[in-house]
């Protein structure tokens, strides 16, 4: 669709194409819509960003997943060692 490919993405991913949009559309290319070709318009828009959407919240579970995996076991900020055990998790040796 010429009207999407003309819309630069914003910080949190592509944005709904808007009423501005459509209007500079109209008005640089010299064609017209139908009432009928707006909804159209505006109902396959919002599958897009809707399917973009499911895409990226698949993609920050699997990567919460991931950072949850590669944290298991690393101490966290505030964590003191339990008796015992130096900083890094490994057991002191015994001391006379």
């Amino acid at each position: 669709m010429r009207v999407r490919r003309r819309k630069a993405p914003g910080m949190n991913g592509p944005s709904p194409i808007e009423w501005p949009d459509i209007d500079a559309f109209i008005r640089h290319s010299g064609e017209s819509f139908e009432p009928f070709e707006v909804r159209l318009i505006e109902d396959l828009d919002d599958t897009y960003l809707a399917s973009v959407s499911a895409e990226a919240s698949e993609e920050d579970k699997q990567q919460a997943l991931r950072d949850d995996l590669l944290s298991a076991g690393k101490p966290r900020a505030g964590d003191r060692p339990v008796s015992g055990e130096t900083h890094n998790g490994r057991h002191s040796p015994a001391r006379p």
